[in-house]
Formats: structure tokens, C-alpha cells, sequence
């Protein structure tokens, strides 16, 4: 289906499509799992849940896991239209590399601090080194006091488009079905040039919320509160959680939302969740 908001300016796909979700190739063994083909997420910092390559998660130690693969295009049955990053630069006047290239490793440092340091490469389009830090402490059995620092730099090299520095800051505490998170994010941008904050294939795990389309603007600063609480309805996951956030971007444009969920574990493969959101939008 091509959509009339399409902003590529031909159509790249045939007018009939066929794709299963997911079909790949397994390798594991007890420090490793490696999956080749249409592959699921695995935790790392891509966007969508489905990809075309390679990924390979490799657990050397109790305290360290290390991601690393090639993807070369999204595979999520959805309404997106070419999703081959060799594509994704046709305004900058030339094709991206064949693959996006990545490792993370993911790392509990010592008690209530951990680390997640990643970088990723795509020729002639962008690379983002960026690392993710959590440190806590626990009071008695089950509550918890921490805080989050995210941080990436996006290196550009789309035609006419400046590197990227983003970063959130949060605090939360959890204490027994309850969680609450409040804090920031900064996306980079300015009235000088267009910066490359978000490439095209980059998970926008900033946010806590869906909405995100402009918080990737340029010039974009966050403020949210999050919370979330859970338990057990007849032995299953029952879960809500109310989210604010005020955006302000782009020097003159400005967003406030509210989303309210409500999810249930139906079986151990299936969920249902029901989602209400309200969104003002101020542009001046």
C-alpha cells in the first residue's frame, strides 16, 4: 500500500508484496544465540521490531552481554514504504551503504550501577556512538530509588546536515507495584542549520510515550512524568500507566500530552492493551 503522504518520489516496491514477519536461521549454544534472515529486535537501539540481517547476542561473562550485527532494511508488515537503508540518502544525491553495522554491550558494572555502551555505522549516512548508565540504590525488599543518563552524538554525512549531541536525564523509584519516573530530554538543533538528530533506522527510546514525531524536530526539549502500576488479576499481568509530557521545539512550536494505558496478560503469548491519548498542538 503506498501511502499518499509517500515522501519518496517513486514508488520502489512492486505493486504486490508478499512477507512473513519473521523467517530466519538459529545458532545457539550456552554463551551465545545468533539469528540470520527476518529477525526480531533483541534489545538493540534500532527502530521497528523487525529486521533483514544479522544479529548475534554473546553473554562472555554473568555481568556482560555484547550485541552486534548487520541490518539492511526494516522487515515489520506495516504501512512503510522502502525500507532499504541503501536508499534512505536519495536527496543527498547518492545511495547509503548496503547495511547498518553495530555492537553494544550491555554491562553491570557492580551493585546498582550498570552501563550500556553502543556504536553504530552506516556508510555514507550516519553513525551514533551513545551510551545509557542507571545507577540505584535499594531500601529493604522492594523499593527502589535510581537514576538514568542517556546520551548519543549522531555523526551526519547527509549533504548540507550537521552532527547531533541528545541526552535525557531522569529519577524514578520503584516501590513494590508502583513505579514513577520523572525527568528531561534535549534534542539538539538550531535556527543556524538542520542537525541530523534521529537517523531514519535509530530507535527513538528517549521518550517514554509514542508520540514522537516532533520531539525529533530540531531544537526539541522535553519534560515528562510517568506512572505506571502493576499486578495480578487471576494469576495474570494486569498493568496501567498515565504518561505527561510538554515538548517545546523548533523556537516556536510547542506540544502537551497525556496518555493513559490499561493492559492485561490474556495468556503467556498474548496481551491485549488499550491506549488513550490526547495531544495539543501550539505552532506559532
Amino acid at each position: 500500500w503506498d501511502s499518499p503522504e509517500d515522501v519518496y518520489d517513486v514508488d520502489i516496491e512492486p505493486a504486490a508484496k508478499q512477507s512473513l514477519s519473521q523467517l530466519y536461521i538459529q545458532y545457539k549454544n550456552d554463551m551465545m544465540v545468533a539469528q540470520a534472515g527476518r529477525i526480531g529486535r533483541m534489545d538493540a537501539h534500532l527502530d521497528d521490531n523487525v529486521y533483514e540481517g544479522i544479529i548475534a547476542k554473546i553473554k562472555p561473562a554473568d555481568k556482560l552481554t555484547l550485541l552486534v550485527g548487520a541490518i539492511s532494511s526494516f522487515g515489520e508488515i506495516d504501512y512503510d514504504d522502502a525500507e532499504d537503508f541503501t536508499r534512505i540518502t536519495r536527496l543527498n544525491g547518492e545511495e547509503a551503504g548496503d547495511a547498518v553495522f553495530f555492537t553494544e554491550a550491555k554491562v553491570d558494572v557492580c551493585k546498582g550501577f550498570s552501563t550500556n555502551p553502543y556504536v553504530f555505522y552506516h556508510q555514507d549516512y550516519a553513525s551514533v556512538y551513545g551510551i545509557d548508565s542507571d545507577a540505584h540504590i535499594t531500601l529493604g525488599d522492594n523499593t527502589k530509588i535510581g537514576a538514568i543518563v542517556q546520551y548519543h552524538h549522531v555523526n551526519s554525512e547527509v549533504a548540507n546536515t550537521d552532527d547531533a549531541d541528545n541526552y535525557g536525564l531522569g529519577a524514578y523509584v520503584k516501590a513494590g507495584p508502583i513505579y514513577f519516573r520523572a525527568g528531561t530530554h534535549k534534542v539538539d538543533g538550531g535556527t543556524s542549520g538542520t542537525d541530523l538528530v534521529r537517523p531514519v533506522w535509530f530507535r527513538d527510546y528517549l521518550y517514554v510515550d509514542d508520540q514522537t514525531v516532533e520531539t525529533y524536530s530540531q531544537d526539541a526539549r522535553s519534560y515528562y512524568m510517568l506512572l505506571k502500576f502493576t499486578t495480578k488479576i487471576a494469576d495474570k499481568k494486569f498493568w496501567t500507566s498515565l504518561i505527561w509530557r510538554d515538548t517545546e521545539y523548533n523556537e516556536d512550536g510547542d506540544v502537551e500530552g497525556t496518555e493513559l494505558q490499561f493492559g492485561y496478560q490474556l495468556t503467556k503469548a498474548m496481551d491485549i492493551n488499550l491506549r488513550f491519548f490526547e495531544y495539543d498542538y501550539n505552532e506559532d
